[in-house]
């Protein structure tokens, strides 16, 4: 591996590896076998200079034999590598059934600040799905790895497993033969926050729940999933160790920069360090590489395919921080490196790279009910909401339109919520129940709610929070009261609304100068408006009637009308204008040759046809019965996806401001990247037609 050091570390993160650090790593490297799949793990404490290298072995990619090799020759000269030997070579050995199901191994190589010669690696194994053979597998390995501490050890492992309930599971074990206290380390994912206190007690954790309940919910609040570390060491230890990992790179989503600046803020974090680490992602290609190319990575584009290349890949892994004995606390970050595959003509975004251990995991919890179902809607929506369980995270949100000022999730969750609720199925409504009460915990002191946490408030996602409120019959709550007067605080007089009052908080999250104008993002607007009608006062309605434009209204911050005229539809139903025929006969003619343009389509936006159909039935409920309507229904029901979904649809644009990449020079086009905003409106449109429901 010494020849990919140059690779592995830049040369300018000093703050992050220092010359010595740099010089442990060279002199470990050089003793490792040629498999560039590694993590580098970081102390971000100012003063922590010590940094370990972590090497990733992939029984598909054939490695598993050169680790035994590569273990067996260490073991030769170091009786301490002997376990790790022996255990090496019964993976690789295909006479041996033991631990045929391990897919991946890690080495971790603990690399002392004093320059001592490490000691043995820590070795880490994934385990099984199945529950009883991944116990078996974990009591095993300890075993052949720690037999001496295995009584303890094992009933410590036991109680793990035995307490795993719902989502939880055990995914990796880990066992620390080289140290001076030999422990075992047992990875769990998956536990949903509610989940975690009686997780706690049933497995006999002897540490503070409530000080490791608020660790984790801080945790699971700003990353995409955690997974929770346990120490045990004859017995189970107070230690807590919570795993943060993100879907997208520091340079894509600032909710990396946003947890790093509260761990400096706690101390956890020095300044400088987090600032550097957001900056390690790189893709190295051989035309922007000024020294020698790796002989191994040339040899294999020569041998590959003529339409790719191998590059070199660094990326963030994750940031893990952990309660330690006496409640100290400490934070480290990761990041992993290896080998990607190039394909510009076929593959121009690249493939994505991204360590097994850091890939997201299916919520077990979920049942594919929807295969007992005989009715093709029926099924549809059941499939449907299965995949929006599945992308919710654990912190009950959804996530969706990475733009340059960050990801949303609060505005993101309570649309999807709004739409779960509406189709009927009561594990939809349990998971919009579950966003709820974690969106309550965000209601900034104004009363309102944000794109997301790094975003000032805004009237449109505080809408579609009471929306949810309201489908789950808690406007009464005293939240929503306050959001409600937020809300109304932004009618203008003219009774639209707009989405910000102020605007040097919206100038600071994009970055603008003084001197940039901001008219379009403070102006009223009719996708804002028509959203937020239920809560903005009789008014609202008049100006929704005054804007309709030959049956429809007009979207700001949307590609396509069909979502802000079926919003401004339903406004319009519930107020004293539903009555009158005239906006009513130009909306169903507009959104009639909306879905028969959509239906023309070979490739059809999914997100303005459920909404089209809305409006169209919404003015004319006896639609529902017409042929265009059924056939809208059968394009949506063939065209689902096998995991659920429809194709990414939701079209959002964002007005181009000084936050965006030198690249985007007017405005950008954000899709909904795992379906979710679109999925989410066509189950609730299908459930309508299915139940005979206006919008």
């Amino acid at each position: 591996m010494g020849h990919h050091l140059d690779f592995l570390v830049p040369d300018d993160c000093e703050v992050l590896i220092d010359a010595k650090a740099r010089v442990r790593l060279a002199a470990a490297a050089m003793t490792m076998p040629a498999i560039p799949r590694v993590a580098v793990e970081i102390r971000l404490a100012a003063g922590q200079s010590q940094v370990d290298l972590q090497q990733c072995f992939l029984r598909s990619a054939g490695d598993f034999p050169r680790l035994a090799a590569y273990c067996q020759a260490k073991a030769a000269e170091r009786p301490d590598w002997v376990p790790v030997a022996h255990y090496c070579r019964d993976l690789a050995d295909p006479g041996q059934a033991f631990g045929e199901s391990v897919t991946e191994l890690y080495l971790e190589h603990d690399l002392l600040e004093t320059g001592e010669t490490p000691s043995a690696p820590a070795l880490f194994v994934d385990l099984p799905g199945d529950p009883a053979s991944a116990r078996a597998l974990a009591l095993e390995t300890a075993r052949r790895l720690q037999g001496a501490a295995l009584p303890g050890t094992g009933t410590a492992i036991g109680r793990i497993f035995d307490a795993c309930r719902g989502d939880a599971f055990v995914s990796h074990i880990g066992c620390m033969t080289g140290r001076t206290v030999p422990g075992v380390r047992i990875n769990v994912k998956g536990i949903r926050p509610a989940a975690l206190e009686p997780f706690l007690k049933e497995c006999g954790w002897p540490g503070d729940s409530r000080r490791g309940s608020a660790l984790f919910d801080f945790a699971v609040g700003g990353c995409d999933r955690v997974t929770l570390a346990f120490d045990i060491v004859g017995a189970l230890l107070p230690n807590f160790g919570v795993e943060c990992f993100f879907d997208h790179q520091p340079a894509e989503d600032p909710a990396w920069r946003r947890m790093l600046r509260l761990l400096t803020a706690d101390g956890l974090c020095a300044a400088d360090k987090g600032d550097a680490f957001q900056t390690i992602p790189a893709t190295i290609t051989p035309a922007g590489w000024t020294g020698a190319w790796p002989t191994d990575m040339a040899v294999g584009a020569m041998l590959g395919s003529d339409r790719e290349f191998t590059s070199y890949a660094r990326r963030a892994v994750h940031l893990k921080i952990v309660d330690g004995m006496g409640g100290s606390r400490s934070a480290k970050a990761y990041y992993g490196a290896g080998y990607l595959t190039i394909a510009p003509l076929t593959d121009p975004e690249h493939r994505r790279w991204r360590p097994t251990l850091a890939a997201p995991a299916p919520r077990r919890s979920v049942r594919a009910d929807h295969v007992a179902l005989a009715d093709p809607a029926d099924r549809a929506i059941a499939h449907g909401v299965e995949y929006l369980l599945q992308t919710q995270r654990q912190s009950g949100l959804w996530r969706e339109f990475p733009v340059p000022s960050g990801i949303s999730d609060n505005w993101v969750s309570g649309f999807i919520g709004t739409q779960l609720v509406a189709t009927g199925d009561p594990r939809g409504r349990a998971a919009a129940e579950e966003a709820l009460d974690r969106l309550l915990t965000r209601q900034r002191p104004d009363s309102g709610w944000a794109y997301n946490e790094d975003h000032p408030t805004d009237s449109d996602s505080t809408a579609w929070i009471l929306r949810l409120m309201r489908s789950l019959g808690r406007l009464e709550e005293p939240a929503a009261r306050r959001a409600i007067a937020f809300v109304r605080a932004h009618v203008q007089p003219s009774g639209g609304i707009v989405s910000f009052r102020e605007r040097q908080p919206v100038a600071d999250v994009a970055k603008l100068p003084d001197e940039s104008s901001l008219a379009g993002w403070m102006a009223v607007h009719d996708c804002v408006t028509a959203g937020a009608a239920p809560f903005g006062g009789p008014a609202v309605a008049d100006y929704l009637l005054a804007n309709e434009a030959d049956g429809a209204w007009r979207a700001y911050w949307w590609v396509h009308d069909a979502f802000a005229s079926a919003l401004a539809v339903e406004a319009l139903l519930a107020s004293d204008h539903a009555a009158k025929p005239e906006w009513r006969a130009r909306v169903q003619r507009r959104a009639t040759g909306w879905i028969e343009e959509a239906l023309a389509s070979e490739r059809c936006e999914y997100f303005d046809l459920a909404f089209a159909v809305r409006a169209l039935i919404g003015t004319d409920p006896e639609a529902a019965k017409d042929a265009l309507v059924a056939a809208a229904a059968a394009r949506m029901l063939a065209d689902q996806a096998e995991d659920g979904s429809w194709r990414p649809s939701a079209r959002m644009r964002v007005p181009w401001h000084a936050a965006m990449p030198d690249s985007m020079t007017v405005e950008t086009v954000a899709y909904d990247r795992q379906a979710g905003f679109t999925t989410a409106a066509v189950i609730a449109t299908l459930a309508m037609l299915r139940d005979g429901r206006m919008p």
